[in-house]
């Protein structure tokens, strides 16, 4: 057992936030944050496991936790901490360790928080996250989940399946919302599954790292994968800039559907440089590649017959409408903003409502244009 340490913790139920507390749980997530970035995994869980362990924490660093990539051993020590923190707060915070919970299969813990009353004035009512978990908790299904490691491919495929979604993460392989729980959450759909990471941060354009080295030998590579694997329908997903590969490998092996959220369309320097985004990603694309390569818009114009792409974004993100009209209007293009949202991971928000799920279901079941 945790000893009691909720005094000025983040969203306590009788302890108001205190500022010292607020002040260390902000550092400790710029500090883990930091050694994430430079690739200082081992750090980044040590420093994680010491916020947990003083309680210097806030909801957005339990979102981090989850995302974090932990050894199998870890997980134990890690739901027990989760599910102390949780009992003893309310509000975001329990719900972030529900969603952490879940991350690490402790569905058990995660209903345990779910089902405390929640302390205001409509006790009874949950929020939609917790709405969202509650309703999705148990979901049973005869494919395996994926299990995620530092391999760039993650496979859980369904057997017999015919159909496999090719998942491609954003900039720093995020989805926006834990893998684990993502994977859980589509798990009963009716398709195998592959995760392909971006660690060179190349947007996939110069092939799959560490399986191949050119564009043209990555889409051998994945087509070669899906005919061992007896796929004849294939679909693919991106978030943020894993969207790029999502068109352009979905485009070169004849995808029925591919789904792009929150993804940079026009990435031309003179748009990008309006955009106001461009990093060191986008400075290695206009030194390595040429325009041709990275014209995402002219591939989809090309495509005969036209192959169904819907472009999911928040209403609320200046930038990312900005690419989503650019490609407004072209042949089997359907762009759908997620309404009363301004970030630019809509995948949560989509989560949360309800929506994810059933748009994925959407993108593997609706007819061809």
């Amino acid at each position: 057992m945790m000893p009691d340490r909720t005094a000025g913790l983040g969203g306590a139920m009788h302890n108001p936030m205190g500022g010292p507390k607020v002040a260390a749980a902000r550092e400790a997530l710029n500090q883990i944050r930091e050694k994430r970035r430079n690739g200082e995994q081992n750090d980044a869980r040590r420093l994680a496991l010491g916020a947990m362990d003083l309680w210097h924490l806030s909801a957005p660093l339990v979102r981090l936790i989850g995302n974090m990539r932990w050894p199998a051993s870890q997980y134990p020590v890690i739901c027990e901490r989760l599910a102390e923190i949780g009992r003893s707060t309310s509000g975001l915070m329990r719900e972030e360790c529900a969603v952490a919970l879940r991350v690490f299969g402790a569905d058990d813990a995660a209903m345990e928080l779910l089902n405390l009353p929640v302390e205001t004035s409509a006790s009874s009512n949950r929020s939609p996250l917790q709405d969202f978990l509650y309703s999705n908790t148990g979901s049973k299904t005869d494919r395996p989940t994926a299990r995620f490691d530092d391999s760039v491919i993650v496979e859980a495929m369904r057997p017999g399946s015919k159909r496999c979604l090719l998942v491609f993460p954003g900039t720093f392989n995020g989805l926006g919302i834990p893998m684990p729980l993502f994977d859980s959450l589509i798990a009963p759909l009716d398709t195998s599954v592959m995760y392909i990471r971006d660690p060179q941060r190349s947007l996939c354009l110069t092939g799959i790292h560490s399986h191949s080295s050119t564009l043209d030998e990555g889409f051998a590579f994945l087509r070669k994968r899906m005919e061992t694997a007896a796929v004849t329908d294939i679909y693919t997903l991106g978030a943020s800039s894993g969207g790029v590969a999502a068109i352009r490998y979905g485009l070169a092996l004849g995808a029925r559907g591919i789904m792009t959220m929150s993804s940079p369309i026009n990435l031309q320097h003179e748009f990008m440089s309006k955009d106001g985004r461009i990093h060191a990603v986008y400075r290695w694309l206009y030194e390595q590649l040429t325009p041709a390569d990275y014209d995402i818009r002219s591939f989809v114009a090309a495509a005969a017959p036209p192959q169904r792409i819907f472009i999911y974004h928040a209403d609320g993100h200046q930038q990312d409408v900005a690419h989503a009209r650019s490609i407004t209007g072209m042949p089997g293009v359907e762009v759908r903003p997620v309404v009363n949202y301004g970030g630019h991971n809509v995948l949560r928000p989509l989560m949360e409502r309800g929506e994810m799920v059933p748009a994925i279901r959407e993108l593997l079941e609706h007819p061809a244009p």
